[in-house]
């Protein structure tokens, strides 16, 4: 019963970010994807992030992440990936 409560938060916390960087950032694909121990890997696809570094890209998506997710939340996300459009080429 704990695996399946489990899988239910993380499908739920998964919901959320996907739905927060979809309004945070028009246009862009958001996907995420269950990792080994319950982490999320969150990817994020959108011209918003042409022409810029990683840095900035990353810290963009995570301030996004800390307005709607609490502590507990944000340990679950294991890795971010975020890419302009301009790199998909």
């Amino acid at each position: 019963m704990a695996q399946t409560s489990a899988s239910t938060q993380t499908s739920a916390v998964r919901r959320r970010i996907v739905t927060a960087l979809e309004k945070a950032f028009d246009h862009a694909a958001v996907d995420t994807r269950p990792l080994d121990g319950g982490r999320i890997l969150v990817r994020v696809i959108g011209r918003h992030f042409n022409r810029k570094d990683e840095a900035t890209k990353q810290s963009e998506v995570w301030d996004v992440l800390r307005g709607v997710l609490g502590d507990a939340d944000l340990l679950r996300i294991g890795l971010v990936l975020v890419f302009g459009t301009d790199q998909l080429a």
